[in-house]
Parts: C-alpha cells; sequence; structure tokens
C-alpha cells in the first residue's frame, strides 16, 4: 500500500498499488452506470411532448376570421367563424378542407350573410412546439353585400401561419391569408383574411 497523504497513523489515505490498483474502478463501475441510467431516463420523463405531423394523422380546427375587400370606390369587412379539418399525408405535407360561414360588418348592404369553402394545402416548416406553415388553396365565395366580395366569386389565396402546440393533442394559432377573386380580378382587390384558430388532435393521447 502506498501513503498518499500523511494525516497521522490512524487517518492515513491509502489506495492499492501494483496489480490491484482499479480494483476500486470496478467495484463501483455498475453503481455509476446506475446512475448514469437514471440521470438518462430522468431527463427523458421531464421532456415534454414535441408536437410533429406524422402521416396519416387528422386534426380539426375552428376560430375566428375577419377579412377585407376592397374596389377602387369602396371596401367591405366580414367576420366569422371558419371551420376545418386537415390530414397529413405526410410529416411536413397536409391537406384539409375549410368552411367559413361570415356577415359584413361594415360596407354596402352590412348586415349581410356570406360563406366560402376552400381546398388548401399546407407545408410545415418546422414541427416542434411552435409549428411555423405555409400554405395555398382555391376555392369560392357566395353571398354578402353588394359591395366588394358580394355575389358569387372564385378564389385563389396563400397564406402562412405560425401554431403553438404545447402538447401533441391541441395547438392554438394565427394566420394570414391573402386572396384573389379570380372573376373579378380588374375591380376587387383581397380579401385578406385574419385568423385565430384552435386545432384539437383527437387521434393523440
Amino acid at each position: 500500500m502506498r501513503v498518499l497523504f500523511d494525516r497521522g497513523p490512524d487517518e492515513a489515505l491509502t489506495r492499492p498499488t501494483g496489480p490491484h490498483r482499479n480494483l476500486s474502478l470496478v467495484e463501483y463501475a455498475p453503481q455509476r452506470s446506475l446512475i448514469i441510467a437514471s440521470l438518462a431516463l430522468l431527463v427523458i420523463g421531464a421532456t415534454p411532448d414535441i408536437a410533429r405531423g406524422e402521416e396519416g394523422e387528422v386534426s380539426v380546427s375552428a376560430g375566428g376570421t375577419v377579412a377585407r375587400w376592397a374596389s377602387a370606390d369602396t371596401s367591405t369587412v366580414e367576420g366569422g367563424l371558419a371551420l376545418g379539418a386537415t390530414w397529413w399525408l405526410t410529416d411536413f405535407w397536409s391537406a384539409g378542407l375549410r368552411l367559413r360561414g361570415v356577415g359584413t360588418l361594415s360596407g354596402p348592404d352590412a348586415p349581410a350573410p356570406a360563406a366560402s369553402a376552400h381546398l388548401e394545402a399546407r407545408y410545415v416548416l418546422d414541427a416542434l412546439t411552435w409549428v411555423p406553415w405555409v400554405c395555398a388553396g382555391a376555392g369560392g365565395s357566395w353571398g354578402g353585400s353588394s359591395g366588394p366580395g358580394g355575389g358569387t366569386a372564385g378564389l385563389v389565396h396563400a397564406g402562412l401561419g405560425l401554431d403553438y402546440r404545447p402538447r401533441r393533442v391541441w395547438s392554438v394559432g394565427i394566420a394570414g391569408r391573402y386572396h384573389l377573386a379570380l372573376t373579378d380580378l380588374d375591380q376587387t382587390t383581397g380579401p385578406l383574411e385574419l385568423s385565430l384558430i384552435l386545432r384539437i388532435y383527437p387521434g393523440d393521447p
């Protein structure tokens, strides 16, 4: 045995030398492995659910929507409720249907009811707790006032949004979409639509 520090005859700290000098390392290896494994399990257990899209996943959504149509001499603002359903084709691509039921809040003939339906493709830029995405789609609108956006119109749109998904089962988000009225491109601008969205993922625990 070799004395490391001279702390008196009863307090000498010693360690083995020769062929048995690594005995203490071997002796404590199982305990050290157990500690490392326990810490790893603790970290995994404390990690929040990662909000990622998965192929075949389905979500339903509801929220408020406001849109503004404009023409050369007047404008129309409409607001109401939007409902949607989305199916994930891959981990990043999804396809869905949006239905809007609104009423004109300002403009000619307000209030006047209107409705629209849209098919939409969406691409997720990232799939963690904060989920940015872009979208594009096409559809049509019916009803409304005699001002911009009134009557029947064929629409295409593009937009972007951001969802906050702290758990896999739900998210809240905001989105902006710019629509073009294909049936009245010369006279009508927009609408520019803003939406607040609550999204539920029924298939997730």
